[in-house]
């Protein structure tokens, strides 16, 4: 999911990468699922609308408003009077299961992966390919084969000769971004209530972009058949990365600057 992160402060360092307001308002960190080391300890908590800031404080109220006046889609996470927010502003309301959902997915990006001390940072801000651009064909082909064969593996072998540079820098920020918050979002909702293939499927294509992220639910679950691999995205390892070296492929092993936000305003009123 695409993000509006705000006024970030980043220790950067180099390391070699081997690879009762609303109904579920908040989120913690679900350790039974995401068993790797989280730093922050806490809650995320949920704001859909300018009147549930204001159900928390004036000072959020304040915070959120210019954020909610927007007309357009926007996302954002970090710090907002003394909570962590996951603020989130949609054309239409969300169901309880797409909100549940929702924030599930992004309070893994904000109590996990921004706070872990390996956020690849030169990939964080990386864009989407202009749509009909070769490269956006190129890694959309990418992440449809991983869907249509099920098979990680064969779609690495498949695609790996058009995964130029350009193609590979959004291919990296949704494998090293999106995947794994995609995988605990998801498991997050199966372990509560017994999700189908199918309730999965209908969240994710209401949210878009459905090939890039749910391929990564699939990754995961078959990394899941293996030994266990979520210390090592703690690490600075992508799920690809991972992934392409169960498959024995002479997949490049990248430097990556990886880094750790220290500081995040989840809005700019202040």
């Amino acid at each position: 999911m695409r993000h509006t992160l705000l006024f970030l402060i980043v220790v950067i360092w180099p390391i070699a990468s081997q690879s009762q307001v609303l109904a579920k308002s908040s989120h913690t960190i679900d350790r039974t699922i995401w068993p790797a080391s989280v730093e922050r300890v806490g809650q995320a908590t949920l704001l859909l609308t300018l009147n549930d800031a204001a159900q928390h404080s004036d000072c959020l109220l304040k915070e959120a408003t210019t954020f909610f006046q927007k007309t357009e889609h926007a996302i954002a996470l970090g710090e907002s009077c003394g909570l962590m927010v996951v603020a989130g502003k949609f054309e239409t309301t969300l169901s309880e299961l797409e909100r549940e959902f929702f924030l599930a997915h992004e309070s893994f990006h904000l109590l996990v992966q921004m706070t872990s001390g390996t956020l690849a940072v030169e990939y964080f801000f990386v864009q989407r390919p202009e749509q009909g651009s070769a490269d956006y064909e190129i890694a959309g082909k990418f992440f449809l084969d991983i869907l249509s064969y099920r098979d990680i593996c064969k779609a690495i072998e498949l695609n790996r000769s058009a995964l130029t540079l350009s193609v590979m820098k959004y291919v990296s920020n949704i494998t090293i971004f999106e995947w794994p918050a995609e995988y605990y979002a998801y498991k997050y909702i199966n372990t509560r209530h017994a999700t189908s293939p199918e309730d999965y499927a209908s969240i994710r294509r209401r949210f878009g972009e459905f090939a890039e992220y749910s391929s990564g639910v699939l990754v995961g679950e078959w990394l899941d058949e293996g030994a266990p691999w979520k210390d090592q995205v703690y690490a600075g390892e992508s799920m690809l990365d991972i992934a392409a070296a169960r498959c024995n492929t002479n997949w490049p092993m990248e430097k990556r600057l990886l880094g750790k936000v220290v500081s995040m305003r989840a809005f700019s009123s202040r």
